[in-house]
């Protein structure tokens, strides 16, 4: 393995080129580049082959900050989560609840018993408290109590299999989750940020489970197609100004701070089927 070391600064600060990772270097900052695929790498290509990461004293804690500074931030506006997209944000739930446990970093992006971080997705958000809980947390198996209603109809919501308007009692079910969750009698308030990604998460599989259910074909035949998937997005954008705007700010245990909760992807998601219906009428 090939070495060369050089003075930068005259302070005695170095830095070495080596051919793998020493993982019992001391260096305090390392910048690794390497291959994402096993090809040969040419002029013409290289660029789009070689990709660089730094890591910073321990690889445990760089790879769960990478995680969830970036890839559960590009997961979150993923506008659908279907099939592999689910198991993906699934694995990235249990792969941060391992690093958090080997890292030791508790706290990373925010307390362990509420969470931290992000929610990447619904499905990663119940998995990740009824791991906990399993593991003796009281709070989280309150948490994992009030999600169980949600997490009898995932299934349906990340299927197609069922019709259309079976998504109502879904939405029912998401709303009698969420207002649970927030109205826990417990110590540690299921956190008012993570509320707001769940809330988005919930409306973007909503999205998902209709697009699932209507081709645009089926759409531009059926109007009453058309007004049960306006129907399905008008109910839970209302489920999320009576909790947001009305109920939970009303709430002195726990109480909604600031403005109510807005879904933009959603309301636009819910704009553009309404024009679709007019559209529909028209011809």
């Amino acid at each position: 393995m090939s070495r060369r070391s050089e003075n930068l600064t005259g302070n005695d600060q170095r830095k070495a080129y080596l051919l793998k990772i020493n993982s019992q270097q001391t260096a305090q900052l390392r910048a690794i580049f390497y291959k994402i695929k096993n090809t040969p790498l040419s002029l013409e290509d290289y660029k789009n082959n070689i990709c660089v990461i730094s890591i910073h004293k321990n690889a445990g804690e760089t790879l769960l900050g990478t995680l969830k500074q970036v890839f559960t931030k590009v997961l979150i506006s993923q506008t659908t989560e279907t099939g592999q997209e689910a198991r993906l944000n699934n694995l990235v739930g249990e792969l941060e609840e391992s690093l958090i446990n080997i890292t030791g970093n508790h706290n990373f992006g925010g307390r362990e018993e509420t969470g931290g971080g992000v929610v990447s997705s619904l499905r990663s958000e119940i998995e990740l408290w009824r791991l906990r809980a399993k593991r003796g947390s009281d709070l989280a198996q309150s948490y994992c109590d009030a999600l169980e209603p949600l997490g009898e109809y995932l299934e349906i919501l990340e299927g197609n299999d069922l019709a259309l308007d079976e998504l109502y009692t879904a939405i029912e079910a998401a709303e009698q989750s969420v207002d649970s969750l927030w109205n826990l009698a417990v110590d540690e308030h299921y956190p008012q940020q993570r509320m707001r990604q769940l809330i988005n998460c919930i409306g973007q599989l909503i999205c998902a489970s209709i697009v699932r259910r209507v081709s645009k074909e089926e759409y531009f035949r059926s109007s009453e197609l058309s007004k049960i998937a306006l129907s399905l997005t008008q109910q839970w954008m209302d489920v999320v100004e009576l909790l947001t705007a009305k109920s939970w700010p009303q709430n002195g245990l726990h109480t909604w701070e600031g403005s109510p909760h807005q879904m933009e992807q959603f309301e636009r998601f819910h704009k553009r089927i309404d024009e679709a219906k007019k559209e529909y009428l028209i011809f």
